[in-house]
């Protein structure tokens, strides 16, 4: 309303001033000059300015006082983060009003400590979503609070875990739709813990039914250079597993050894295509990886690895895709030094895949 009265205000003193000016030039009996106009019409804008300038700067100081005292009213009942809300508002409108910027800072340190408060009783009564939405709020009203960032932190911990275990239970149940949903945010947290990326891909597998769980079986060793094998493997799993495609996913490396350490009684006792199947079978793999290194050529000053690898269908045992590959290491490597080299190798190979 007050706005409305400005702008009625600076209308009525426009045409007050300008239109007479306008007319005494049209109708000059006494020979005045259009300079004499032109300072009058001047001086009538000057004035409209000077009123649109204090008009607004009222207006402004007006609401930066209104939302003050909203936000000293907020402060009183305790209800913190809504004055810090208030008081930042208060600002948008006059940067330096009364104290507001020192109650600010009052405020937001208050806000951080109710939320961060609640958020403990709600994580000790184990609403750990309820309570990570408090510590949010703590660091939306004091972005800079440390006790705050410390508490998500080891909030968004918790929650994997509790996520993991739930997606964990779904899995055992066979609902692999609920069980893909838990890992999946445990997952976007935090990737790395424990054997979740196996357990989520493996969900998503399920649940999205066309993309198979590949698995690197083992890879023998031909060459008479031992160690190879061992290298090779851990290279190329590293690389597959960060390959992006929608075309498989590849389970744990660590799942496929336990299977063959304990079960290893019981399995085949060739590696073979049947102990690769029954590997696969064991870990939940659609797909399997084996192959062999067949040949280690050092005749030169430049090293070449010979090795072949087979893509199998676990379901009807066939051969989805053959690769032989010859890779040479950059001039200058020994034989005995390609070990450290063979994260390029995998580099290159899985371009093959």
């Amino acid at each position: 309303m007050k706005k409305q009265i400005i702008f009625c205000l600076i209308f009525v003193l426009i045409f007050s001033t300008t239109a007479p000016a306008l007319a005494s030039n049209s109708n000059n009996d006494n020979g005045s000059s259009d300079s004499d106009t032109a300072i009058k019409v001047g001086s009538a804008l000057v004035v409209v300015g000077g009123l649109f300038y204090f008009g607004r700067r009222y207006y402004r100081r007006s609401k930066a006082g209104d939302l003050y005292d909203e936000a000293q009213a907020y402060a009183s009942r305790g209800e913190w983060g809504q004055a810090v809300e208030a008081y930042e508002a208060a600002l948008e409108y006059v940067d330096d009003y009364e104290d507001t910027k020192v109650r600010l800072e009052k405020a937001r340190v208050e806000a951080e400590a109710m939320y961060v408060e609640l958020g403990d009783e709600a994580k000790e009564a184990e609403q750990f979503e309820e309570a990570r939405k408090y510590y949010q709020l703590a660091l939306k009203y004091h972005p800079t609070a440390f006790r705050a960032q410390n508490r998500l932190d080891e909030m968004e911990q918790d929650l994997v875990a509790v996520h993991y275990r739930r997606g964990h239970s779904f899995e055992v149940q066979g609902n692999w739709e609920e069980a893909y949903l838990e890992y999946q945010e445990a997952y976007n947290v935090d990737p790395n813990y424990q054997d979740l990326a196996d357990r989520y891909h493996r969900a998503q597998a399920k649940v999205e039914g066309d993309i198979p769980l590949r698995a690197l079986i083992f890879v023998l060793n031909r060459t008479g250079q031992s160690g190879l094998e061992r290298t090779f493997i851990n290279a190329l799993q590293s690389r597959l597993e960060a390959k992006i495609t929608d075309e498989f996913y590849m389970i744990d490396r660590k799942n496929v050894q336990q299977i063959m350490d304990e079960q290893g009684q019981a399995l085949s006792d060739n590696r073979d295509r049947t102990l690769g199947l029954d590997i696969a079978n064991l870990v939940g793999a659609q797909e399997i990886i084996m192959g062999q290194l067949t040949d280690l050529d050092a005749s030169s000053d430049q090293v070449t690895l010979e090795f072949e690898l087979e893509i199998i269908d676990v379901e009807d045992n066939s051969v989805l895709e053959e690769i032989e590959y010859e890779y040479e290491f950059a001039e200058g490597i020994g034989s005995n030094e390609i070990t450290r080299y063979m994260d390029r190798l995998a580099e290159k190979l899985v371009e093959e895949f």
